[in-house]
């Protein structure tokens, strides 16, 4: 247990540590700055526009369709739970969480508004909660696996019976960023770039 309480904190420090980065940057104004924040913006655009998933969201989420929204979001951020998940098996995951939250920081250093970040703020602790708690246990199987005689099924088993349901935590916080996210209609936040620039084509 100690181990996951460990590992935990090691991610979630680094997502909040990286973002803080990301956010100093864009906010920063400099060449790099510029570039970076036009990098983020359009690679978010254009991620957006490759993935289905996303028109149902915005859609879903321009008719206040609250619960369809909130399922979007967590189905949205499930892979990224796996990804983190499987980093950490090979316990790649705080290398993962470093790039990530840069990203992250480069997105929300775009935001205007006190409304806008206390929301954003309240979203990311689930979110990256999500993300940490997810590599955190692939990293318990992980070190268990890689660095012991231990069978990877072995590694798995010892590992679930240790964290028993906190085993669940991703899932936990995935459906709690979900039933946050869907509120930001009902706040008035469109969100960076924002369902505007998507329907649009607003790139930087």
């Amino acid at each position: 247990m100690n181990d996951f309480v460990q590992f935990f904190s090691l991610l979630f420090g680094i997502y909040w540590a990286c973002l803080l980065i990301g956010f100093r940057v864009v906010r920063s104004q400099t060449n790099i700055g510029k570039r970076l924040e036009k990098f983020a913006w359009n690679s978010r655009i254009k991620m957006w526009r490759r993935q289905p998933v996303f028109e149902y969201l915005f859609s879903a989420i321009e008719k206040k369709k609250y619960l369809k929204s909130s399922f979007l979001v967590m189905l949205f951020n499930l892979p990224m739970v796996i990804f983190q998940f499987l980093g950490g098996l090979i316990l790649l995951s705080p290398i993962i969480a470093g790039y990530a939250g840069v990203l992250v920081g480069l997105i929300i250093g775009q935001g205007r508004g006190k409304v806008f970040f206390m929301y954003t703020l309240a979203t990311l602790l689930f979110e990256l909660g999500a993300f940490a708690f997810a590599g955190a246990i692939g990293m318990m199987i992980g070190k268990s696996w890689l660095l012991s005689d231990i069978s990877f099924l072995d590694s798995f088993g010892f590992v679930f019976r240790q964290l028993s349901l906190y085993m669940f935590l991703p899932f936990v916080c995935l459906m709690l960023n979900g039933f946050l996210e869907a509120l930001g209609p009902f706040f008035g936040i469109d969100g960076v770039p924002g369902i505007k620039a998507y329907r649009n084509h607003i790139y930087k």
